[in-house]
């Protein structure tokens, strides 16, 4: 079937398009414009990106130079010293400190009792004191002071005895809880 239009039929347009002549002028050197500043941003971030590529290499120059610097020696030390504490952390968790017990003992103590022998055993927690009260009652009040305080675990009583000025002797065992021996943070 023959095509009903050829394409030697088909006219022949030529389409160009025309800006007016004032126009033209301006949009070029927009364009010229629009060009230099995006050439000139271009610029800018190479040179930028050097600049910053030096201060980078400088950086890590002197993190090198610095690096030289340090003896091995200190090095050495500095990991002796973080060994040292280590060992000094450990031996002071399984330490028992004494002085925390002491001064329960003289912050509990009544005013009118006197404690003249201590005696402590850590492996026990215990301490035997002996002591001197006022009279029956201070006594009394001491050991009720000490069974009510929530460190003490056990309280041991005995050997009272009328001594001089009528000044009451007594013996004396606390066991303390295992809290009151530990390092405290």
């Amino acid at each position: 079937m023959p095509d009903l239009l050829s394409h030697r039929e088909l006219p022949q347009k030529h389409v160009r398009f025309r800006v007016a002549g004032s126009l033209a002028v301006p949009i070029f050197y927009f364009c010229l414009a629009a060009f230099l500043v995006t050439l000139a941003t271009y610029g800018g971030l190479v040179l930028l990106n050097r600049a910053q590529e030096g201060a980078r290499d400088e950086f890590w120059a002197s993190i090198r130079e610095k690096e030289e610097d340090l003896h091995a020696g200190v090095i050495d030390q500095i990991f002796l010293l973080d060994a040292q504490l280590r060992h000094l952390r450990t031996l002071l968790l399984g330490h028992v400190f004494t002085t925390q017990a002491l001064n329960f003992v003289e912050r509990t103590a009544h005013p009118s009792v006197r404690f003249n022998n201590f005696n402590f055993a850590s492996g026990s927690r215990k301490i035997d004191m002996s002591g001197v009260g006022a009279g029956y009652s201070t006594v009394a009040e001491q050991m009720s002071l000490f069974e009510q305080s929530p460190l003490v675990e056990q309280v041991s009583f005995g050997g009272l005895s009328l001594g001089e000025n009528n000044l009451v002797n007594f013996n004396l065992s606390l066991v303390f809880k295992a809290a009151l021996l530990e390092l405290r943070q």
